[in-house]
């Protein structure tokens, strides 16, 4: 079997916090001991409530933020010591779609500015007809007239800044790209281009996504695997359509429960969960999820549990679900 794209290991990042001018200075786990890896080709998709740590996660493995601990390795080499020059020069192996499609592009370059930006930083330079050809076959790549790229992004709707993201993302020719929410300002009708888009990009490129979102619904429709976050931890993994059909932790179920269909099964057990997700600066002792669990034991409030593997999935709870409907 082929060596995994990406690994992350034990991945750890902490923000300071302090409150007020003499308070003590504390912590914020936003990303707290996180390992998986991700196959070239592959889309891995990483969902859960807000604030849970996704966006940071994936800010992490792209080095736009530097990890506290552990380690993130691209085709066998590590990523979290690199600094300056030579991250610069790793940066083309991987890129970034950002959630708002307006506030990552620069309002005061064109499209073709935009992405010349990008294609300038191959090594050597490519002359600037094999850059102008490049920027009129990404256009042509996501669906865009190729004489759009003189125009400026106030000048684009939704959809169609979010597509010029995805080719400027895809300028390097990376292994890997972090889709942090690319879809979740947009309509529904935008939506599904622009997943479809992903798709068929990835089946001509061969790129690997790691795609976050909070909608399990679209996750499972682009992903092959799926990872469950939850205050900086991962609470379940595994085949998408074996987690979504038969979720083991409670959590996972209750995120399926939240998903709207137009028929609702009656049959189908239905979770909600009480509360909202605590802070990570104060979490609550044990294990952190134990106040909103329906299936809460006295050993979840004294103890974290470890993610431990079940069959075909890996799961964090004391209590796994049974696999039922």
């Amino acid at each position: 079997m082929k060596a995994p794209l990406l690994q992350v290991e034990d991945l750890k990042l902490f923000y300071p916090v302090r409150r007020g001018w003499f308070g003590r200075k504390q912590f914020l786990h936003a990303v707290d001991g996180v390992s998986f890896v991700l196959h070239q080709g592959e889309t891995l998709g990483l969902v859960g409530e807000s604030g849970c740590g996704k966006s940071s996660l994936g800010r992490a493995i792209v080095r736009l933020e530097t990890p506290t601990g552990g380690r993130i390795l691209l085709d066998g080499k590590d990523l979290s010591g690199l600094s300056g020059e030579n991250l610069r020069r790793r940066r083309r192996e991987f890129q970034m779609i950002f959630q708002d499609p307006y506030g990552s592009l620069n309002p005061r370059l064109s499209i073709r500015s935009a992405l010349d930006e990008v294609l300038r930083l191959g090594s050597p330079c490519p002359p600037p007809e094999t850059r102008t050809a490049r920027a009129e076959e990404l256009m042509r790549l996501v669906g865009l007239d190729p004489s759009l790229l003189d125009r400026y992004p106030h000048q684009f709707s939704g959809g169609q800044r979010q597509r010029i993201g995805i080719a400027r993302a895809l300028a390097a020719r990376p292994k890997l790209i972090v889709a942090d929410e690319p879809v979740s300002a947009l309509d529904v009708s935008v939506q599904a281009a622009i997943i479809n888009l992903l798709q068929e990009i990835q089946h001509g490129t061969g790129t690997a996504f790691l795609f976050i979102a909070h909608d399990l619904a679209v996750v499972e429709h682009i992903s092959s695997r799926i990872l469950v976050m939850y205050l900086g931890k991962i609470m379940e993994s595994g085949p998408a359509h074996l987690l979504c059909a038969r979720p083991r932790h409670p959590y996972t179920r209750a995120l399926l429960s939240a998903v709207p269909t137009v028929q609702p099964d009656p049959d189908k057990k239905q979770m909600m969960l009480s509360g909202d997700v605590p802070s990570p600066l104060s979490p609550p002792a044990g294990w952190p999820f134990h106040p909103r669990c329906p299936y809460v034991q006295e050993i979840c409030r004294r103890t974290c549990p470890e993610l431990h593997d079940q069959d075909d999935r890996a799961v964090r709870c004391f209590f796994p679900l049974k696999d039922q409907k």
